[in-house]
């Protein structure tokens, strides 16, 4: 439900938690504690200025001092005039239920697992993993198979033998998936804008069992600030024998 909330051209201020494991990995998969965020309610916030200490032994002149005193008092000006409607994440559930979501944070060799409960799930930024949503041991999981940017490394391939063996394991396939990185995006892919680091690419994993890709730029000034520059439905795409290459 929070792709209602994930609105193209708002602002979210995503500070994510780090993981909190249930357990060790076990045929490598590993079980995080369902985190909880919500999305809060839109605010008119000024655009972030760079933040610029001073560096050690520098000691600027009187001129020089005015010079910088300008400088940071004109990015001031202009940041109040460059609002930007932007919504903070926090921990915990509010009651509208739209704004929930779990985070699933994820590290590299491993299925990053874990049980939503009937609740959206966001995870991120992907570079390629394979988002999965299945049953194991008759509980719902959303899993992020965490396999890194060199495709060769033994991180990654020890998290896609790990899914694959489980894959491979269930007589009825209880599990679909999509590769948000990879899969095809429908129209042009949504530009960065200046003062704007590169993209990032999230996964959502809704309640009901719908994937969404949401590319998204951090502001240069607060990599935390996201832009939310597109979102979309996204079909399953893991194969029916559920092996992953």
């Amino acid at each position: 439900m929070i792709e209602q909330k994930l609105i193209v051209g708002r602002y979210i201020e995503l500070d994510t938690p780090q993981p909190v494991f249930a357990g060790p990995a076990v045929n490598g998969f590993r079980e995080q504690i369902a985190v909880i965020l919500h999305i809060d309610q839109s605010e008119s916030l000024a655009a972030p200025v760079t933040n610029n200490p001073t560096l050690p032994g520098f000691n600027p002149t009187i001129k020089q001092q005015i010079a910088i005193g300008a400088q940071k008092a004109g990015e001031q000006i202009k940041s109040q005039f460059d609002r930007q409607r932007v919504s903070a994440t926090a921990v915990g559930m509010v009651a509208k239920a739209h704004r929930n979501f779990v985070w699933l944070e994820w590290v590299g060799g491993i299925v990053n697992e874990v049980q939503p409960n009937g609740m959206d799930v966001l995870t991120g930024p992907m570079s390629g993993c394979w988002i999965m949503s299945y049953q194991r041991g008759g509980v719902s999981c959303v899993g992020h198979v965490g396999t890194v940017m060199e495709h060769g490394s033994a991180d990654s391939i020890a998290a896609r033998n790990a899914w694959n063996a489980f894959a491979a394991s269930v007589p009825t396939p209880p599990f679909s998936g999509f590769n948000p990185f990879n899969d095809p995006w429908v129209g042009a892919l949504p530009a960065q804008e200046p003062g704007e680091l590169p993209r990032k690419t999230f996964a959502l994993v809704t309640g009901a069992g719908t994937f969404h890709t949401v590319i998204a730029y951090p502001q240069a000034k607060k990599p935390t600030r996201i832009r939310i520059a597109g979102i979309q439905q996204n079909p399953a795409t893991l194969p029916a024998n559920g092996q992953i290459v």
